[in-house]
């Protein structure tokens, strides 16, 4: 991972040119659901967090928290951004289950 602030990093150097991320109204969140819908003219995102313990119940209870809709070019550029962190994650932590 990298130390980097998300607001001065950039993406691929030589790929894209530099993103100056105004993260002044940014929120963090920690979320460990996640789900992908299609949506007119893109890809729906849900995040949010489970409030059945450990899962429990045949119906899982999600507060969420953010959604997100995505151009099919920033859905496929996350998908990308996302096998390449998860690789790096997992040369670091071991592979994840």
């Amino acid at each position: 991972m990298s130390n980097v602030p998300p607001e001065r990093e950039s993406q691929d150097a030589g790929e894209t040119p530099p993103v100056d991320w105004d993260a002044s109204e940014a929120r963090s969140s920690h979320c460990n659901v996640a789900n992908a819908l299609p949506a007119p003219g893109g890809v729906l995102l849900n995040f949010g967090a489970s409030r059945s313990p450990d899962g429990a119940g045949a119906e899982l209870a999600v507060e969420l928290l953010h959604r997100v809709v995505l151009t099919p070019f920033a859905a496929q550029r996350l998908e990308e951004l996302l096998i390449r962190v998860i690789r790096d994650y997992e040369s670091v932590h071991g592979e994840v289950k």
